[in-house]
């Protein structure tokens, strides 16, 4: 078989020629080699001046001359990084982009400067002894590489391609050493990193400062009696609307204002008993609540409450009673804070208590509030749309005091005291729940410790059956 060769172009006489038409694949060399000769147009290469970090060596402008292959040349030397084609079209040089179009065929070995700082890898060859390089640039490579630092290269992020002349990148906003070794404000926490490792902060979410009326507040609480004569049902029912101002006394934090007012309905006890209470009374009273900023490692918490306490038909200076909070707080680490301080009743048998305890959040769903006299243990149970559900079990010193008029005619002032231990689940948006703030809650208890005790008659004093009781409420 006659095989047509073609040399310089011209077929050898006595030879079969091959048709060659354009898109044939003839039209190119059968194999992956390179064509022998140099391109046309050397490549546009960037800037070698100017002071950007981003251009090659001033002594390098181009491929070097000459053949650009050689199949019997050595294989290139250690640390040879071949040119990259971009996303845009562009070369990247020695980890560097640039807007020229790559150059077809320019396969020479290009090696790029030290990089990486003090720390990095030293190459194993000279980046001078190889690729066409015969002697080093004039102008040396700068001593720390971009995005990097004498301790190791910072960043792999290449710059757009198509800037032949990016500007030099900076140390980021903010970044830098610290002008004094000393914290620019006192810490907020006695252990600000935890007892057992750090915690998250548990402060309470701002107010809404354009609100003056703030919510509502709803409450109702069944106390069952057994029909003995030593037996006292009671059904109390409360209602308040809160109110705010804001940056109280020239403070960061608001006070808050409650009008509140409650129906007290008794069923009992038995005349028999020598006791006696009317069918039913009122509170009337104003609330009045203030705290100091919560973020603050010292602070307090102060309430007072101002109003009449009594029968509808009986009026006097008893009726008006003045009840309170006093504590200081101190912050232990961001989940836990120290309370101490009193409760004032002004009630007949009890006038003040102590009160103080630990307020502890292990976590974000778990709250202990280790309180006298007002104990509560709250976990968290599920999320429903936007509010998360709590169970809880807490302790309460409850009842009250009023001015009465007496069966046997006369007025008397009567406590009615007792202790309450009560299971319940409560409710609310997450970020409040998670404070302790609640929306909603409905809790069973059991009343024990009860007792009728009257100012001018205390002959009459009585204990009551303990009992149990159901609570619901809205806002409170």
């Amino acid at each position: 078989m006659m095989i047509g060769l073609m040399v310089g172009g011209v077929v050898l006489p006595g030879q079969h020629s091959l048709a060659q038409t354009a898109g044939s694949s003839l039209d190119v060399p059968q194999t992956r080699l390179a064509p022998i000769g140099s391109p046309a147009t050397p490549p546009a290469m960037p800037p070698t001046t100017g002071g950007s970090n981003f251009a090659l060596p001033p002594s390098v402008s181009g491929p070097p001359s000459g053949s650009l292959f050689d199949p019997y040349a050595a294989a290139p030397a250690s640390g040879y990084v071949p040119p990259i084609s971009s996303a845009g079209g562009g070369t990247v040089y020695g980890g560097y982009g640039y807007g020229a179009a790559p150059v077809t065929g320019f396969s020479g070995p290009v090696t790029p400067a030290p990089q990486g700082g003090f720390l990095a890898p030293s190459p194993s060859v000279s980046p001078y002894s190889s690729g066409g390089f015969s002697t080093p640039p004039a102008t040396p490579p700068p001593l720390f590489s971009n995005g990097g630092s004498f301790l190791g290269a910072t960043s792999t992020t290449l710059p757009p391609v198509g800037f032949s002349s990016p500007s030099t990148y900076g140390a980021p906003a903010g970044y830098g050493s610290p002008t004094s070794p000393y914290p620019s404000a006192a810490p907020s926490t006695l252990y600000p990193g935890g007892f057992f490792g750090p915690t998250g902060t548990f402060a309470p979410p701002p107010v809404d400062p354009y609100g003056l009326i703030q919510k509502g507040r709803f409450r109702h609480t069944f106390i069952n009696d057994d029909d003995s004569a030593d037996a006292l049902e009671i059904n109390d029912t409360d209602i308040a609307l809160a109110f705010m101002c804001q940056q109280f006394l020239w403070s960061t934090q608001p006070l808050f204002i409650a009008p509140s007012f409650s129906l007290h309905q008794w069923d009992g006890p038995q005349s028999s008993t020598g006791a006696d209470l009317p069918a039913n009374a009122y509170s009337a009273f104003l609330d009045f609540g203030w705290q100091s900023d919560p973020n603050r490692i010292f602070g307090a918490e102060l309430g007072l409450s101002l109003g009449v306490f009594s029968e509808f038909d009986v009026l006097n200076s008893d009726s008006l009673r003045i009840r309170g909070k006093g504590l200081g707080t101190f912050r232990l680490t961001p989940a836990s804070t120290l309370k101490l301080g009193v409760y004032y009743y002004d009630r007949v048998d009890t006038k003040l208590l102590p009160a103080g305890g630990l307020l502890w959040r292990p976590s974000p769903l778990t709250r202990a509030d280790l309180f006298f006299p007002q104990p509560k243990f709250s976990r968290f149970v599920s999320t429903i749309g936007v509010n998360d559900i709590w169970w809880y079990v807490s302790g309460d010193y409850g009842g009250g005091s009023w001015t009465i008029e007496r069966d046997g005619g006369g007025d008397d002032q009567v406590d009615i005291n007792d202790i309450r231990v009560a299971l319940g689940l409560e409710w609310g948006p997450t970020t409040r729940m998670r404070l302790g703030q609640r929306s909603a809650f409905f809790e069973l208890g059991y009343v024990f410790n009860r007792e009728l005790v009257y100012r001018y008659n205390p002959q009459d004093n009585l204990s009551l059956d303990d009992t149990w009781m159901v609570r619901l409420g809205i806002g409170y």
